[in-house]
Parts: structure tokens; C-alpha cells; sequence
């Protein structure tokens, strides 16, 4: 909350004080929240992106073992291998 309109009316007296600490301590607590839950979304992210390219480089191998595998069979049984 920046720029002019953001301040409040707040006529000095001890009830206005007790009402801002407590707008305050709700502020930085649910901050403090929002915080904890975006370092929470944070850490699943790394982690479903983590299996994500686990997932990927184990496709890779397979595909290359698999290319391997045809490769040897053709060579094996020539050209008349049909895939």
C-alpha cells in the first residue's frame, strides 16, 4: 500500500494506538503465512519438477537402449526385419 491514499484517519488517542498494533500484529502474522506457504509450494514445485526430469532422462535412456536393441536386430537379421 503506497502513495498518498493509502494512510489512514487516525485520531491520536490510546484506542486508535491499540487498534493499529493490533491491524499491525494481523498484518505481519498473515504475512508471515503467506510466506511459509509459498516456500511450501516452493519445495513441491522442486520436487514434482525433480521427478519430472528423473522421469525424462529415464525415457531417454530407454529410447536409446531401444534404438540399441533394433539396431543390433537388423544388423542380425539384415534389412527383412519389419517394426
Amino acid at each position: 500500500m503506497s502513495g498518498n491514499n493509502a494512510r489512514l484517519p487516525v485520531v491520536p488517542s490510546r484506542m486508535s494506538l491499540q487498534q493499529m498494533k493490533a491491524r499491525l500484529a494481523g498484518a505481519t502474522k498473515g504475512h508471515s503465512m503467506l510466506k511459509k506457504k509459498s516456500d511450501a509450494l516452493l519445495v513441491r514445485f522442486r520436487s514434482i519438477l525433480k521427478d519430472i526430469l528423473d522421469q525424462k532422462t529415464s525415457a531417454g535412456e530407454i529410447s536409446r537402449e531401444s534404438m540399441v536393441a533394433l539396431a543390433l536386430a537388423k544388423y542380425a537379421f539384415g534389412e527383412e526385419l519389419k517394426h
